[in-house]
């Protein structure tokens, strides 16, 4: 499964304690950034949208040229995993995070209200996209959260801080 961050000005930090995985128990550790670079790591693939690296965060930014969503994309190899990062939305309408194998198949999406996970649809699949759970959380521009998403099998959740949970 490929990551796919489609953002709109999200930042990730350096990560904070754990946050308790619900699904699994965490294994091997397969990717952790710290953005204390000059420079957007060689292994995130910008597609659109503008991207920078200040103050130890990954900053996306849309561009109207795009007519689309700021991306940057990370390949990693795994069918169940654990994913946690901080962030926050800096006057963002939404951002979201994204997970694609064989086309788009769910997303976790963030708005200042919340945040919701959806199902997507794969490539040549005949299903339409479907949100699965919303979690109701106030996400104040600046202030930054923590964000955990598991995915074992079929099954996907996200939590938000150690508030707020959607199962789907």
């Amino acid at each position: 499964m490929m990551l796919t961050a489609c953002l709109l000005a999200l930042a990730l930090q350096e990560a904070p304690a754990d946050l308790a995985s619900r699904l699994s128990l965490r294994g091997k550790l397969l990717l952790s950034e710290d953005f204390s670079g000059a420079e957007v790591p060689g292994d995130w693939k910008k597609s659109k949208g503008e991207w920078t690296l200040a103050d130890g965060a990954l900053r996306g930014k849309e561009l109207a040229a795009d007519k689309h969503a700021a991306v940057i994309k990370h390949p990693l190899p795994a069918k169940d995993f654990i994913l946690q990062l901080s962030f926050r939305l800096d006057g963002a309408k939404q951002a979201t995070c994204s997970f694609d194998g064989k086309g788009h198949v769910c997303r976790v999406i963030l708005t200042p209200q919340g945040f919701s996970l959806r199902r997507d649809v794969p490539k040549n699949g005949e299903e339409k996209p479907q949100t699965l759970a919303k979690g109701a959380v106030e996400l104040k521009p600046g202030d930054w959260h923590r964000l955990l998403i598991e995915i074992r099998g079929r099954e996907f959740l996200a939590q938000v801080d150690d508030k707020v949970v959607a199962f789907g």
